[in-house]
């Protein structure tokens, strides 16, 4: 609310209290998110959710919390990843971010002028696994040996004087030392007081190819929006879920403001017949209500979605859990994404032109690049120029790929309707091969989801496995649409 507060016509003085008011109601939300952290550890409660996670993903998304933090020091924040480093590892990324963010708010505060770097170095190549260090390193005050000795002690900081200065309860640290030792790694300390301290986690990560549902991440920052819809009265319904009356109004006028049009519901029976009676482009939902609670309404569309042929609706989860296995527990219940309460609008934006083809084609235009200039493209082709050297012949060689696999994709879904687990790993096997081949990695992985789950005669795993697939088939088809037209 206190952003959408900060939207409206205010002078300088408001501004300044405004951003005071939202600063402080951030801090208090970190400081019960420690307590209560500590309190599950205590207790023996606090497990890991380890999931596929890109590293270079997630320190991207750290460095982009802290960056106005850091500008506003006039401080340079430096992010660097090992290029050797794999492309996706399995590791609880809620615990590991909770780390490097406190590791990095903390070298903020006690520099005041230089820089903070984020590293991610491999140490070791392992099978199936590489050794990986993350460093926070700053130019700030530093410590001496006896700080150092008591830094990771519970309520405790480095001097009296810390508290009073810079502010914090001394949670913190204690909090990721734990945590590395849950995750079985080590968190290490050097520092020359004066000229800085390094900050270092090791652990080893396990390879994987398998994607996970991304979990948006918060800042702090007011920054105004554009609407994604040129026109309202033609704009995609965005169907906002939630049993709190302020917490609907909030999420309403969100969406009302990205330009978007909305429909409201305060429990899953009313948003299952909304969706069953209009024309609902997405769902962002609570996960907790009466009657029938977002999970439940989640399985119930995607029934209907397979007993009426409809196609595939975007579900949103809106959480105030931000827990890894929250992330799980949405997964299995068929649901897109999770976002994490309360939500900005610069992540509500993004993450609906994630999810709603079409929107803002204005901006896409004016910032669209050549495909082979995409961060991420879905086909790798270092992969492709083994089997043919030339583009004109690579682009040839995918289109020959997309049209047979769009018939082997029937053949797959068939078996799997059938109920034949041995018929659908053999297929998801077979394209899986020829996925690679053609360097559609983002397909051999979901190929590669299908395959394992239909091995082991999981139903749900496989399901899951088919909208990753769903993903990877429409932005494969999508760039080599678009890569066509450019070549």
């Amino acid at each position: 609310m206190l952003e959408l507060l900060a939207l409206t016509p205010l002078d300088n003085e408001q501004k300044k209290t405004l951003q005071s008011a939202r600063d402080s109601g951030h801090s208090l939300l970190r400081i019960l998110s420690d307590i209560l952290d500590w309190s599950k550890i205590e207790a023996g409660m606090l497990g890991l959710s380890v999931q596929a996670t890109t590293i270079a993903h997630l320190l991207q998304d750290v460095a982009n919390t802290y960056a106005h933090v850091a500008s506003a020091k006039k401080l340079i924040l430096q992010r660097h990843v090992d290029e050797r480093i794999g492309k996706a590892h399995l590791v609880d990324s809620l615990r590991l971010s909770q780390i490097l963010n406190n590791l990095v708010s903390n070298a903020i505060k006690f520099t005041h002028q230089g820089s903070v770097q984020i590293r991610a170095e491999v140490l070791e190549q392992l099978e199936g696994a590489e050794k990986i260090r993350f460093s926070v390193q700053d130019t700030g005050i530093g410590l001496d040996q006896a700080q150092k000795s008591r830094l990771f002690q519970l309520y405790t900081q480095a001097t009296d004087n810390t508290a009073r200065m810079y502010g914090g309860t001394g949670l913190g640290l204690a909090i990721c030392k734990r945590l590395a030792e849950i995750m079985g790694a080590d968190l290490d300390l050097e520092s020359i007081p004066g000229r800085g301290s390094t900050f270092s986690l090791t652990l080893v990560l396990p390879l994987t190819e398998i994607k996970t549902i991304p979990s948006c991440v918060q800042g702090t920052e007011i920054s105004p929006t554009e609407p994604l819809a040129a026109d309202v009265a033609t704009a995609p319904i965005v169907l906002a879920v939630d049993d709190h009356p302020v917490n609907l109004a909030l999420l309403v006028r969100q969406i009302e403001l990205l330009g978007l049009r909305v429909e409201s519901a305060q429990d899953g029976e009313s948003a299952l017949a909304l969706w069953r009676s209009r024309s609902i482009a997405a769902i962002i939902t609570d996960c907790h209500m009466p009657n029938m609670d977002g999970y439940e309404l989640a399985r119930a569309i995607r029934k209907d979605e397979r007993l009426e042929a409809r196609p595939r609706l975007p579900i949103i989860a809106c959480t105030a859990n931000a827990l890894g296995e929250e992330n799980e527990r949405c997964r299995v219940a068929g649901m897109d994404e999770v976002m994490v309460k309360p939500t900005n609008l610069k992540t509500l934006r993004a993450m609906l032109l994630r999810w709603l083809p079409g929107l803002g084609e204005v901006e896409k235009q004016t910032h669209r690049k050549p495909p082979q200039q995409n961060a991420d493209p879905p086909v790798d082709f270092s992969d492709l120029s083994e089997t043919v050297p030339d583009r004109a012949g690579q682009i040839d060689l995918l289109r020959k790929f997309q049209s047979h696999q769009r018939n082997d994709l029937e053949q797959l879904q068939a078996r799997f309707e059938q109920a034949d687990m041995a018929g659908t790993a053999y297929a998801a096997h077979r394209i899986k091969g020829a996925s690679r081949m053609v360097g559609a990695r983002e397909l051999a992985s979901a190929y590669a989801a299908i395959e394992q789950a239909a091995k082991q005669n999981d139903h749900d795993a496989v399901c899951l496995g088919f909208q990753l697939l769903a993903d990877a088939v429409n932005r494969f088809e999508n760039y080599l649409s678009m890569l066509s037209d450019a070549e």
